[in-house]
């Protein structure tokens, strides 16, 4: 008996992309059933698209701001309010504060593992986040 592959419907990011063919299908597809990586780390990592390009396009599909952090200057005071193994694990940078709300860069915003860093960050700090 053949198996059957998942019926995999394409929508947000994925869907533009390949509807801007900047991305086969295929591709779209293989990276939305890996398991390991969000979309966008697959996508990155595997070398289907320049990862500035795609951060550029996510931002504007998302609707929020893109920051280049090669030119942030961090505050160490706010990094140090978490370890930084949790910074690296959750993949997200805090940018600056703002009273007591904490702007967060995070790596990849269709993921559900960096918005749930969010929450984490927010319980950890007791600082708002954006």
């Amino acid at each position: 008996m053949a198996t059957k592959t998942p019926q995999i419907i394409l929508s947000g990011l994925p869907l533009r992309l390949v509807k801007e063919n900047l991305l086969p299908t295929e591709i779209a597809e293989e990276a939305l059933l890996n398991k390991k990586v969000s979309f966008v780390s697959y996508i990155v990592q595997n070398r289907h698209m320049d990862g500035d390009k795609l951060a550029l396009i996510a931002a504007q599909e998302f609707g929020i701001p893109l920051i280049d952090i090669r030119s942030v200057k961090l505050d160490p005071e706010l990094v140090q309010k978490l370890e930084q193994s949790f910074w690296e694990q959750y993949k997200a940078i805090p940018i600056f504060s703002r009273g007591n709300r904490i702007f967060v860069a995070i790596s990849d915003p269709s993921s559900k593992i960096d918005r749930d860093a969010l929450d984490l960050i927010k319980f950890k700090t007791g600082m708002h986040t954006d």
